[in-house]
């Protein structure tokens, strides 16, 4: 099967088969384009993005430090940053909904006082790529070097079933 993979610094879509996509890319639906694509994550400019909405409330604000609290080893961002990207999104309640749930997620798998920065980091790709590609494509776009094929299932099990209730 093919996908499409954009090109922004380009301007270009190209087809190429699903097994040849590389670690490091994300599915994206872009205004204006019809169906997903894939992109190398990053390679979006995303600062010069207009802002869609205003300032957010005192509740999403201290969301906006949790992000920051949770996801400051792996995924570095300032609580202002975090809200520069919402106010950027066509759908900030959803997205920030969709990080909170990743947020949960994320200090489930990594509360063992003993994980390396590099387990941490591998357990937020597999999070983030499930979100963002899909369980079809997160084995294959997370390279694992510290968390197991096993652990990986577990994280792809939970984020689609939910996690343990206490």
């Amino acid at each position: 099967m093919n996908i499409k993979f954009y090109d922004p610094q380009t301007d270009t879509v190209i087809e190429m088969p699903e097994d040849e996509l590389a670690p490091g890319c994300v599915r994206i639906t872009m205004e204006g384009m019809d169906g997903e694509y894939f992109i190398k994550a990053g390679s979006m400019d995303a600062s010069k993005d207009p802002l869609l909405h205003g300032p957010l409330g005192r509740d999403m604000k201290d969301q906006m430090k949790y992000l920051e609290t949770v996801f400051h080893e792996v995924f570095p961002q300032s609580a202002q940053g975090w809200e520069k990207g919402f106010r950027q999104d066509a759908n900030p309640e959803r997205e920030i909904a969709l990080w909170l749930k990743m947020a949960e997620h994320y200090q489930y798998h990594t509360q063992s006082p003993v994980l390396s920065i590099k387990a941490k980091q591998e357990y937020f790709q597999i999070i983030l790529q499930y979100v963002t590609s899909g369980e079809k494509h997160v084995r294959k776009l997370v390279q694992l070097e510290e968390v197991s094929r096993n652990e990986m299932k577990e994280v792809i099990r939970l984020m689609k079933e939910g996690l343990p209730t206490e």
